[in-house]
């Protein structure tokens, strides 16, 4: 039997399985329409795991297609082999995951050589640095990454300006520009490696954040790769220089963040979405007592990365990743690391090029879901874009979209798999 394309785990970020169809076999797949039920209760909408410990064991469930409501319809292996076709002409063809950018700016200014309570002995920087490179080992290989860190230098104090260069406040080439990251032992994966080994906080050092985000914007707007561009920032509190280098760098003087939410603002309007994470120490900036998560979860607001239902005083949380509140700093930053990658990363595909001479019927396309621990499930296609479940195709990007409540169902199992088969009519969602 002739099996093309493949199944891969979700926990490898989606590099999809295509194969081609039978499009003269078409009934199966209505049956499997009309098998929608949508009679269960589902637990669609959730957010992270938690609504899969149906029995409040402590045990996740596998989905089911209850989970997906009228989404989502079990699909037996020999409707499965019907789909893929074996018996007919057609294409396949390995897709490529839609690119997906990132971009890191980490504070290592003189704070970060400091314990925190839950740091286990260790210096922030330190567990920062084994987080860093647990999260970045994981991601796909076709992912451009790039990583910068700041200030890397001690400055001068220039409370009065005028405006210097960014190079007098921070290494400007002390980077690693992005690229795809490549298989293990790929050269980006090493210099990424590499230039984790020599970073060292430097306790003279002050915090120029601002000056940081715009060289990272700069790297992202240069960069030939394509792709959703997003900024993933790390810091423990206050700047205390602003853009231009200006300030005394002490912490007991810290200064306005407010240009810096304007920027990350500015560059949401470009479509580049910004991630913050607010270490320990950024609750109270030392010498000041100034708690810096006020800003920080402004700037996530910004960036269009605000947690659901938060708020800038923190009642009952804010809206960045706030690592104080985490009773263990490694275990937290860990768990926000892979919630961000969930966000950016589980949900929308491109589709590959046919081969000359053939078309893709963006009408003839099916994904079967295989949960971990479950039985396959046909996630059904909406109509349209404007929806909560199953899937759409968009025509603006060519790109396969889960809608919302889908999405968070698939992320919530990142050991399942996906397949997308191509060239049998879509099981559709019937409009009510």
């Amino acid at each position: 039997m002739k099996r093309a394309g493949k199944i891969l785990a979700l926990s490898s970020l989606l590099a999809l399985g295509i194969t081609a169809g039978c499009s003269g076999d078409e009934g199966s797949d209505s049956d499997n329409a009309g098998g929608a039920s949508g009679s269960g209760t589902g637990n669609t909408g959730g957010s992270g795991s938690d609504f899969r410990d149906v029995d409040g064991d402590g045990v996740l469930d596998p989905l089911t297609p209850q989970d997906f409501d009228e989404a989502g319809v079990p699909i037996s292996q020999d409707d499965i082999e019907e789909l893929r076709g074996e018996a007919c002409s057609g294409w396949a063809a390995e897709p490529e995951p839609l690119p997906t950018m990132l971009m890191f700016v980490v504070d290592i200014s003189g704070s970060m050589t400091i314990e925190s309570d839950t740091s286990g002995g260790r210096s922030k920087w330190e567990v920062t640095e084994e987080a860093l490179r647990e999260a970045i080992d994981s991601l796909p290989a076709s992912t451009p990454v790039g990583i910068l860190y700041y200030p890397t230098i001690a400055t001068d104090a220039n409370p009065d300006g005028p405006a210097r260069d960014a190079s007098f406040c921070m290494d400007v080439d002390n980077f690693v520009p992005v690229a795809p990251l490549g298989d293990a032992g790929s050269e980006q994966r090493q210099a990424i490696e590499d230039s984790l080994d020599r970073t060292e906080p430097d306790r003279g050092s002050g915090t120029p954040t601002h000056n940081a985000l715009v060289e990272a914007l700069a790297e992202l707007e240069r960069t030939q790769y394509q792709g959703n561009q997003n900024i993933v920032l790390i810091t423990d509190g206050q700047p205390t220089f602003s853009l231009g280098c200006i300030g005394t760098g002490m912490v007991s003087d810290p200064v306005d963040p407010s240009p810096i939410i304007d920027e990350i603002a500015a560059a949401e309007e470009r479509g580049i979405t910004t991630f913050l994470i607010g270490s320990p120490g950024s609750e109270e900036t030392e010498s000041v007592g100034e708690d810096a998560r006020p800003w920080l979860s402004e700037a996530a607001e910004a960036g269009n990365s605000a947690q659901p239902g938060c708020s800038h005083d923190g009642d009952p949380y804010y809206c960045h990743f706030d690592m104080v509140e985490e009773p263990d700093f490694g275990e937290g930053l860990s768990n926000a690391l892979a919630s961000i990658f969930g966000q950016i990363l589980a949900c929308d595909y491109v589709l590959p090029e046919p081969p000359p001479g053939e078309t893709l019927d963006t009408d003839a396309i099916n994904l079967v879901l295989y949960p971990d621990g479950g039985d396959p499930i046909q996630i059904l296609r909406s109509p349209d874009g404007n929806c909560t479940q199953g899937w759409y195709f968009d025509e603006a990007t060519d790109q396969v979209r889960f809608c919302d409540e889908t999405c968070d169902l698939i992320q919530s199992d990142p050991q399942a798999a996906l397949e997308v088969l191509l060239g049998c009519e879509s099981a559709i969602i019937l409009p009510e």
